[in-house]
């Protein structure tokens, strides 16, 4: 988003009335903000699978068409393929990425929550200290910068009270012709969708990984290589923290993160060459009394 004209510290940028944002609950609900984020996933799930011509269609998913078809569906990063292996890829993005992903979730499901937590606002809930998740439409095309200031999504009134509805408010001045930044996530949370995207390829183009939220780890090419270069090496620890996995199983795994390894070396992925073989090795010194820590 490109500013047209100067922007003050404080101004306004947009709002969006409560009936405009994407909200399976209500802010007077006694509900958890994972809680909504479950809904969200399946709501968005059941929508695909209407428009793959199942049962399920309704008319707030009609209504929101436009918008659920723009939100990221494929992925072709080496550790996330269009025919993932459950097993191997959830290994590595329960114990490394998210983890405070519900339990329980299939890797579609989890797929989709890497894409809500990319696009996820939260509003204050009326009931308990809950921000509870929703999806603004529009308002995702805003780049996002802690460094470069961005804006705040929290309205508030003269009294400086919290509003319900919906916006964006300056943080810093811009002048006409800048790049306006969103900050999508407080400061301090341990993860934020950015580094799920980026690890698994769901990034839009219209968001550059480069100018994500540093507290993310996103801003240096040593923090996309260490956070993926942990996620890979997740997999040999999630076998190994898993326990009482077949010789034949372990074999399986190891043949994938093999498969892995050479698909990334086609297009240079620097991480798989650094953790893929520990990974490996992690996996094969496994025995009932000694597993060797690398």
């Amino acid at each position: 988003m490109i500013a047209t004209g100067n922007i003050v510290k404080g101004e306004v940028l947009f709002r969006v009335p409560d009936k405009l944002q994407v909200a399976l609950c209500d802010l007077d609900a006694d509900i958890s903000a994972e809680r909504c984020e479950e809904m969200l996933v399946r709501w968005i799930l059941e929508f695909r699978a209407s428009e793959a011509g199942a049962e399920g269609d309704s008319d707030e998913q009609t209504f929101w068409a436009p918008f659920l078809r723009l939100l990221p569906q494929g992925c072709n990063s080496p550790l996330c393929s269009e025919a993932p292996n459950f097993q191997l890829h959830s290994l590595g993005f329960q114990r490394h990425v998210v983890d405070e992903t519900p339990k329980g979730m299939s890797y579609e499901e989890l797929q989709v929550l890497s894409v809500v937590r990319s696009y996820r606002w939260g509003i204050q809930s009326k009931y308990n200290d809950q921000m509870l998740t929703r999806l603004v439409p529009g308002a995702h095309l805003f780049n996002h910068d802690a460094d470069r200031g961005g804006t705040c999504g929290d309205l508030v009134d003269e009294l400086g009270r919290k509003l319900s509805e919906f916006g964006a408010m300056a943080k810093i001045d811009y002048e006409a012709g800048d790049e306006v930044f969103i900050n999508y996530f407080e400061e301090g949370r341990p993860h934020g969708s950015a580094t799920m995207l980026f690890l698994y390829g769901f990034l839009p183009e219209t968001v550059e990984y480069d100018t994500c939220h540093d507290v993310l780890h996103l801003r240096r090419k040593e923090h996309h290589l260490e956070d993926k270069v942990k996620c890979i090496m997740g997999v040999g620890q999630g076998v190994v923290a898993e326990g009482g996995v077949g010789v034949e199983e372990r074999r399986g795994i190891v043949a994938m993160l093999q498969a892995e390894m050479e698909v990334a070396a086609e297009v240079g992925d620097e991480a798989w060459s650094i953790a893929g073989p520990k990974a490996i090795e992690m996996i094969e010194t496994m025995s009932s009394g000694d597993i060797k820590e690398l």
